[in-house]
């Protein structure tokens, strides 16, 4: 889906820690895995009052106060992600995705057998998929960021054997080379990029 966006737009939304997707929409993360198209009934339904909540402002202190106080409304008696999956979540992230599997394990306090068969379904992703995705989020995020480097630079820097790792990494996540994403990501201000 590509919905429609104008300049000058300003766009606000969610961004949950993978394991807490079923938390949020009441659906096991693995069951919205590779769903295109509109969002299932019962995240319409989860998130359809959002919108009415919402103040009219472009000020960003109240609209993610807005945000946070409608989130922990409904989130209030949701069950609470499982903390080892969380912790493996955490050590990919603080790992910037570049980190054995084993490391991994150990560290959220459980087997590697047993992280790789529960990982999947408390985020929709296995581990190494994860992994890659937050190597790719940490290019992505170096480019953003206002320092003039170039795509092989920042491939060396974020675990990539080289720049046409990256740039397969790239084709196979997001259907597109680091240039034409840097082209649309241009297009776009970015204030603040955490990856």
């Amino acid at each position: 889906m590509q919905p429609p966006v104008t300049a000058g737009q300003r766009l606000w939304g969610f961004r949950f820690w993978p394991d807490a997707l079923q938390a949020a929409t009441g659906i096991e993360a693995s069951a919205l895995r590779d769903h295109l198209g509109f969002a299932p009934p019962a995240i319409i339904e989860r998130f359809n009052g959002l919108l009415s909540d919402l103040p009219e402002s472009d000020d960003p202190e109240v609209m993610f106060d807005a945000l946070d106080g409608w989130l922990v409304r409904q989130l209030a008696g949701a069950e609470t992600p499982d903390a080892r999956i969380r912790e493996a979540v955490r050590l990919i992230v603080a790992a910037k995705g570049v980190i054995p599997m084993t490391e991994v394990a150990r560290g959220a306090g459980v087997g590697l057998r047993h992280l790789q068969r529960h990982f999947p379904s408390a985020t929709g992703l296995t581990l190494r998929e994860y992994a890659r995705i937050r190597r790719l989020r940490e290019a992505l995020a170096q480019h953003i960021d206002a320092r003039p480097i170039g795509w092989s630079r920042i491939a060396a820097d974020t675990g990539f054997v080289d720049h046409a790792h990256l740039t397969r990494e790239f084709r196979a996540l997001t259907g597109l080379s680091p240039t034409d994403a840097s082209q649309q990501m241009a297009r776009t201000a970015h204030d603040d990029v955490v990856p």
